[in-house]
């Protein structure tokens, strides 16, 4: 997926370009590049022909205008939430094809090429550079052949500049390829059949590729009927030619020691550009050498960059803000800071590290020499230059490097055909490189993106960081996305092994990066991720009101989720993809561990005393009992318990207690029966009982294991705590805690004894759900009516869990302010939602879905109510929001302007916003609007908006195609709503909203609507 960019120079002058004795003519264009492909199959190649050749040999969905912006090109458009091509949770993805599109050969190309092109990159038995993105996808369809529509796992926000994208390889011809084993060794890589603007003739390897238009290409044949690229590795050579005018460009792409020669050329044009890349200096953080994050600091901090690249690259690019090329316009500087020229600290660090400068002027440990190994690219003077100058700078400090050369071919070679890069034989790479046409950085950073998986090259591996890099792919908000991914360079940033910056590529091709674990390493305690994960990530949707009388006092918001059992997201609201603890909700797969290792079976618990493992108990008489029992029969004082006492949460309980003159002990906590699980898992394995709350005792490593493994998860992506009762706690996403009570629910995708344990566990909930919570709980009254349909836990902080035995599900929510008051309304809205129990189990629970509130006087003076329209809630605030931005003006061009903007700025699931006024005869004309061009003007009583004008009535229609006089200005539009507006009593105008979707405006909507229409008429009219 790498591009290989380069300094194009283009001769302009005729007399220079077309000499009488060149050997092309004026319909030919001549260009010399330094480096010759492996493959002209884009899925097969990580330089050249991945961006270049694969923009004029094959089309791509979407591609890159020359400012930058995302167009169609196989597709009319990108899909966007606006234009409906994403679907308002994010997992659908739509793209509308050009109908007539052909490939070089003639034959058509349609969606099903595309569907069978996603396929064949990920099949493993394709060589492909990288699959990330495709990955993400859980099915491709095509429903006619000009509608492509992907599913997708979880929201992921770069898969439009990654699949079927020019940073994700092209459309291939499925008609070409699918009765082929795979397409590795195919004539397919030397002489490809594509749909771009040029054909291949021929490639002379070693020497030249020679391309003719495509009389197919949709856009029409191309004015230049022939293109040869030339591969010239010698600069100077290429030079020459193009004095000669032998050549009529040259793409530079390594070498520009040569750039004030090149700036001299008559009659010639050189062409540099920002791009979204940087040059690196990699550290392998896997190599012993440089495993250590000090060492790596100190080489960094060993280097001088800025006078670096002035020597090599004599005013072709600049040393700052090379961040700028990885994150592009979610870039911030000051998240994002250099790490300064400083040999003299960086000898302090390596002294630290306990390498000790020795006679020889080399530093030493243990008998061995500090020796570093640099591979660069051969043939390209610039690298060598800076590979001495490294090696130099190195040296003064105690370190000797040596350098090692490779061919370009072989350089960039995935790990298994014997790349030195991508198969981790190095300790030190001077490789430029491409983070793609997204900020995300995922495919060069995360834990799970290590080659071959990906272009991990250095082997970084931080949880931390892949949690923010995970937030910023879920969210399609490019707000939020900058916001997440400044959170991701702060926290590289505080760390004592902080990030080292690249100074970026302002113009041309990026020049050189000094970075430390390349770009992100932390060191921060979890907690502190916790916190900026919390305070700048987490969200929820309002869904709790707090009342009292006829107003609302306070509102709860609510994060959730609910996923099948592998993990597809059945529904989301809010964020969640972030990690929460999840308390005490893990509790059952606690307790699932803890059956798993064959304690109950050893001592004897019974169904009850396995609840209450899982449970969260009131401290009622019973739950006493049921702990002392298990303590009993593992011969276990109440004293082993370390949870720590406190009264019983059960009122008559604790008052009893107090009456008897007795304190409470350890089992009257309210999670003694998990700890004295805990207990009889460390007798079970000869661990000891004193620190088993540590986080690396058995026990507590076993449960996590378990807990990770019905996750899915690796357990060191697991964000630590500790519990309110002193073990470790974890947190995960909600959408990775569904998954595992999906599991709880179905028992399947785990392995066969943990399913058993885990059956056991839910059995022994259902059928003694009073030793889960209590008296009046919510998680034990909701498993006794649900008829064995579900089973619930709650946790601290307002965190709740839920499998659904009936339907599969699982879900988890989270209330955002932590307040457990709101969990049971909430959770009953959600069961209502999902229908994962009956109406009559809902009937019984009703007291829960809008608990009372009481003064001490035993009045009623509010209550918990769900918000049943969050459309309503939602229009209050856009109504007040929509006032202040009024607020002041009374041209009515500018309001209608602001107000059609806003309206399609917040909206969801829109495609156009934007009003019509209406003149003396009646004729509707176009005012400010968000979206399409739209028709000028609606003949009196015509369309939709006409209807509403002459009735003075809004008007909704839910299927526009069923609206016997609907005017077709967008044929994406599908449903409408239009409002008219007034002065006094006349009718001036209209009020126009188009969604894609069918049905998209409710009585909410209509209402909320009508009062943005007034707002604007209030400022308008007065």
């Amino acid at each position: 997926m790498k591009r290989t960019i380069a300094l194009l120079l283009i001769c302009l002058g005729v007399a220079a370009c077309s000499r009488h004795d060149s050997h092309h003519t004026r319909a030919e264009l001549v260009i010399a590049q330094q480096h010759e492909p492996m493959s002209l199959n884009p899925a097969l190649e990580n330089g050249t022909s991945s961006m270049e050749l694969g923009l004029l040999i094959f089309q791509y969905l979407v591609k890159f205008d020359d400012r930058g912006r995302l167009i169609g090109d196989a597709a009319v458009e990108p899909p966007t939430v606006r234009n409906g091509g994403i679907s308002s949770d994010g997992l659908t993805i739509t793209y509308r094809l050009r109908p007539g599109l052909r490939f070089s050969d003639g034959k058509p190309l349609t969606a099903g090429d595309c569907v069978w092109s996603i396929r064949a990159i990920q099949n493993p038995a394709n060589n492909a550079q990288s699959r990330y993105g495709y990955d993400r996808v859980t099915a491709a369809e095509a429903p006619n052949p000009t509608t492509l529509v992907l599913h997708l796992r979880t929201p992921f926000a770069p898969l439009t500049t990654l699949v079927l994208a020019p940073q994700g390889f092209p459309i291939l011809p499925r008609h070409v390829l699918q009765n082929e084993a795979n397409f590795n060794h195919d004539a397919f890589s030397v002489a490809p059949v594509g749909s771009g603007p040029y054909v291949v003739i021929r490639w002379l390897h070693g020497d030249r590729l020679e391309l003719r238009s495509n009389p197919f290409y949709w856009q029409g044949k191309p004015r230049i009927d022939r293109i040869t690229l030339r591969f010239v590795a010698d600069a100077n050579t290429a030079i020459s030619l193009l004095q000669t005018g032998e050549i009529d460009g040259y793409f530079d792409d390594q070498d520009l020691g040569n750039y004030p020669q090149l700036q001299q050329l008559p009659h010639t044009y050189i062409s540099s550009y920002p791009i979204n890349g940087v040059g690196a200096i990699i550290f392998n953080t896997a190599d012993a050498a440089t495993a250590d994050p000090r060492v790596r600091h100190a080489l960094a901090e060993a280097l001088d960059i800025s006078s670096l690249v002035a020597k090599t690259y004599r005013g072709a690019y600049s040393s700052r803000d090379a961040a700028r090329g990885l994150f592009m316009w979610a870039y911030d500087p000051h998240a994002y800071p250099n790490i300064p020229y400083a040999p003299n600290d960086a000898s302090k660090l390596l002294d630290a590290a306990g390498w000790r400068l020795g006679p020889s002027g080399v530093r030493g440990k243990d008998g061995r020499p500090l020796d570093i190994q640099l591979i660069i690219q051969a043939q390209t003077p610039g690298d060598q230059i800076i590979g001495n100058t490294i090696a130099a700078e190195e040296r003064a400090v105690g370190v000797r490097v040596s350098i090692k050369q490779f061919n370009v071919t072989q350089f960039v070679a995935p790990a298994g055909m014997g790349g030195p890069v991508y198969g981790g034989h190095f300790q030190m790479a001077l490789y430029p490189f491409l983070n793609g046409d997204d900020p995300d950085t995922t495919d060069q950073f995360a834990c799970d993106r290590v080659p071959p998986n990906g272009y991990n090259k250095s082997r970084i591996c931080d949880p931390a960081i892949d949690a923010l890099l995970s937030a910023g792919r879920r969210t399609y908000d490019e707000t939020a996305r900058k916001t997440i991914y400044a959170a991701a360079r702060a926290l590289s940033r505080t760390s004592d092994r902080d990030a080292v910056s690249a100074p970026a590529n302002r113009r041309v091709y990026g020049s050189i990066a000094r970075t430390d674990d390349l770009v992100f390493r932390s060191v921060l305690e979890r907690r502190a991720l916790d916190a900026v994960a919390v305070t700048l990530l987490l969200n929820g949707a309002p869904a709790i009101a707090i009342t009292r009388g006829d107003g609302i006092e306070s509102v709860h918001r609510v994060a959730s989720c609910v996923t099948d059992d592998e993990g597809r997201i059945l529904e989301a609201i809010g964020t969640v993809d972030v990690p929460v603890f999840l308390r005490s909700t893990a509790k059952p797969f606690i307790a699932a561990a803890i059956v798993r290792a064959g304690v109950a079976r050893q001592f004897g618990f019974d169904s009850r005393e396995i609840a209450i493992v899982a449970g969260s108990h009131n401290g009622e008489p019973f739950h006493i009992d049921a702990v002392r029992s298990m303590l009993y029969k593992m011969n276990l004082p109440e004293t082993a318990l370390q949870c720590g006492p406190h009264l019983p949460y059960d009122e008559a309980s604790a008052q009893a207690l107090v009456r008897s003159g007795a304190s409470p002990t350890a089992v009257h906590n309210n999670c003694s029966g998990k700890h004295a699980g805990i207990l009889g898992l460390c007798l079970a394995m000869q661990a000891p009982l004193e620190t088993y709350l540590e986080r690396d005792h058995p026990a507590e490593r076993a449960i996590l294991a378990f807990c990770a493994r019905i996750c899915g998860i690796d357990i060191s992506t697991m964000t630590m705590g500790v519990d309110g009762c002193g073990i470790p706690v974890f947190a995960v996403p909600l959408t990775v805690a569904a998954t595992a009570f999906a599991r709880l629910a179905t028992l399947q995708r785990v392995d066969p004894d943990d399913a058993q344990a885990l059956k056991t566990v839910r059995e022994a909930m259902m059928a003694h759900p009073e030793y889960v919570g209590g008296t009046g709980e919510f998680d034990t009254d909701l498993m006794r009516v649900a008829n064995g349909d579900v089973t619930a836990k709650s946790g601290a902080e307002g965190v709740h869990g839920l499998a659904a035995v009936r339907t599969g599900a699982g879900a988890v929510l989270k209330i955002i302010d932590g307040n457990g008051r709101a969990v049971p309304p909430a959770t009953m809205e959600l069961l209502r939602r999902t229908q994962m129990i009956g109406d009559a189990p809902l009937r019984a629970l009703q007291s829960f879905a809008e608990p009372e509130l009481r003064n001490r006087a035993g009045r009623v003076v509010g209550a918990l109510r769900p918000l049943p329209e969050r459309e309503a809630a939602a229009y209050d605030m856009l109504e007040r929001q929509a006032r202040a931005l009024l607020e002041g003006e009374r041209d009515i061009v500018a309001n209608a302007a602001n107000i059609a903007a806003f309206v399609y700025d917040e909206l969801p699931d829109i495609n156009w916003a934007g009003f019509y006024f209406m003149h003396d005869d009646g004729t509707l004309v176009l005012g400010p609007f968000g979206g399409k061009p739209a028709c000028s003007r609606l003949a009196p009583g015509r369309g939709v908006c006409g209807a509403a004008a002459t009735q003075r009535r809004t008007v909704v229609v839910d299927d526009v195609r069923a609206f016997a006089d609907h005017i077709a200005c967008d044929s994406a539009s599908r449903s409408e709503i239009v409002v008219p507006f007034y002065e006094g009593e006349r009718v001036r105008g209209v009020f126009d909203i188009d969604s894609p979707s069918v049905g998209r405006f409710s009585e909410a909507d209509r209402r909320g609507i009508e009062a943005l229409a007034r707002v604007f008429s209030e400022a308008a009219y007065g």
